[in-house]
């Protein structure tokens, strides 16, 4: 039963004890990403999207929604957490 997805950097610590207490707060079963949020992207100053530096955790179903769209109607813009935001 797979509940979270995390895509995070190759040089990124995590604390998984810490990461998962975290976690337990939300309601997986909806479609929810947590992460830091950038306000301001050089190329579009209006997108809000989830930085993929420090990590992005995706319950499933938001996962399935956004995989769904990544290929077939999702922009692809330089970085992938700025396409996922843009998705």
């Amino acid at each position: 039963d797979i509940r979270w997805i995390g895509l995070i950097d190759d040089d990124t610590w995590l604390n998984v004890e810490k990461t998962l207490s975290i976690l337990s707060v939300f309601d997986w079963k909806r479609s929810i990403a947590i992460g830091h949020i950038l306000t301001e992207q050089e190329d579009d100053r209006d997108l809000l999207y989830v930085a993929g530096g420090g990590g992005i955790f995706l319950t499933q179903l938001a996962f399935v929604d956004i995989a769904t769209n990544l290929y077939q109607s999702c922009p692809f813009c330089k970085y992938n957490d700025v396409t996922i935001g843009a998705c």
